[in-house]
């Protein structure tokens, strides 16, 4: 059991690092070990991690099998909490596929576990932006929106910070679709401001990206550069190298193009 703990503690730690690779193999061990001596709870929070490393290798169908058998196990033990999350990790899953209507189907049956038996406001905000986005990825923005307003209402009136950083950002999202980028801006800025407080480095850099591209569209072109010259000091700290040079490939083009006009004036 102590060897399948350092296990599961190393592919923890490696996961979030982003090595998935060597996160999978390093919990693999350790579910061999939890299942050899059949504790039920360590099986399960293996399985979630497992879960959620081949989610973000994209490995769909290995993380399914692990959250549904997550399920299985959280149910017996009657764990209303281990019951929601599995429901809402499946269901975040099945989004990915863009399998969307079991997918909301067990989004809203994580949502009535949260709100019903539960009864944790800020485990509701982050269902209610989970299911924002899942209808935004749908193309349905007036329904993405009415969860992401709820869940901000929430959020505020209990001082969720994360909740609503989230959610100001999945609105803003859905104005950008909408073709609405005066309104997307001043949306994103309220993210940015409550990701600053939280602080989450890798999603005020995410955003700062996209006001970048967002100033660019509006032709305001030095706020852009300022905004992506931030998110290239960001990029380059957690070394996000794909982020870093899309942020240096706009400040270029940006400089060429202000070039260019004051070289017609």
């Amino acid at each position: 059991m102590e060897q399948g703990q350092k296990l599961l503690k190393k592919g923890i730690f490696l996961s979030e690092a982003g090595k998935g690779a060597e996160a999978i193999h390093k919990l693999e061990k350790a579910l061999e070990i939890f299942l050899a001596s059949e504790n039920q709870e360590r099986i399960a929070l293996c399985r979630s991690y497992l879960g959620v490393v081949y989610r973000s290798e994209k490995h769909y169908e290995n993380a399914l099998n692990q959250f549904q058998e997550v399920l299985k196990i959280v149910t017996d033990l009657q764990d209303s909490f281990g019951v929601a999350q599995a429901y809402l990790d499946i269901g975040l899953t099945l989004s990915l596929q863009r399998l969307f209507d079991p997918a909301l189907d067990h989004l809203n049956k994580s949502l009535k576990i949260v709100q019903e038996e539960l009864k944790d406001k800020d485990l509701e905000v982050i269902t209610l932006t989970n299911i924002g986005g899942l209808y935004l990825l749908k193309g349905d923005l007036e329904t993405a929106s009415s969860k992401y307003n709820a869940g901000i209402e929430i959020a505020e009136k209990n001082d969720f910070i994360e909740g609503a950083a989230e959610c100001y950002k999945g609105l803003a999202e859905v104005s950008e679709k909408q073709g609405d980028l005066e309104r997307a801006e001043k949306l994103y800025q309220k993210s940015l401001g409550f990701f600053r407080i939280i602080p989450d480095p890798i999603q005020e850099s995410n955003i700062l990206l996209r006001l970048g591209v967002l100033y660019s569209q509006l032709s305001q072109l030095k706020e852009a550069i300022f905004y992506f010259k931030q998110a290239l000091n960001l990029k380059k700290r957690f070394g996000d190298q794909l982020g870093a040079y899309l942020c240096e490939k706009n400040i270029k083009a940006l400089n060429d193009q202000i070039g260019l006009k004051n070289s017609k004036k």
